[in-house]
């Protein structure tokens, strides 16, 4: 038979390295995408700009002008961002777990506050993740698109057949 105090403290443990692991995983590939979508939308650009452009960004922007390299670069910051939705699981069920927890008799009181604390911060990071993953989806599609439309062999179907 399973000690409830055992049970408690083992669901605390599994609880604590959820949101460990899921509320800094969130934040850091939200982040993250947000670079990537600034840093390819400036290279983008420059071929339209007139002013002197530093040469590491000419560099860059050599390397990954190919429909097919840009449209893989962007389509891998887009599975980044499809993988969120299993991290956004994790906190929500750190979270549950949570609330299972106040109800065991072997939860201890003084841990009450630091959990409260601990699931405000999980929740405003998962509405966080959730609702910036949906924009930057949108927009990395966006960018997609107009990258197979300026080729005419409409690079991204052919680089998936």
């Amino acid at each position: 038979m399973i000690n409830i105090d055992t049970f408690a403290s083992a669901m605390f443990t599994v609880m604590i390295i959820l949101m460990i692991v899921s509320v800094p995983t969130i934040f850091i590939t939200v982040r993250s995408s947000a670079k990537t979508i600034k840093r390819y939308m400036l290279l983008r650009s420059v071929d339209k700009a007139d002013g002197q452009i530093p040469t590491q960004l000419i560099n860059e922007w050599s390397a990954v002008k190919t429909p097919i390299v840009y449209i893989s670069i962007i389509t891998e910051e887009l599975e980044k961002l499809n993988g969120l939705k299993n991290i956004t699981s994790q906190c929500t069920l750190a979270i549950l777990i949570s609330i299972v927890l106040w109800f065991c008799p072997g939860y201890e009181k003084s841990l009450q506050i630091p959990i409260i604390i601990a699931d405000v911060i999980s929740i405003l990071t998962i509405i966080y993740g959730r609702f910036y993953r949906s924009v930057y989806k949108q927009e990395y599609l966006r960018i997609l698109k107009e990258t197979s439309e300026e080729h005419e062999f409409g690079a991204a179907d052919s680089m998936y057949g």
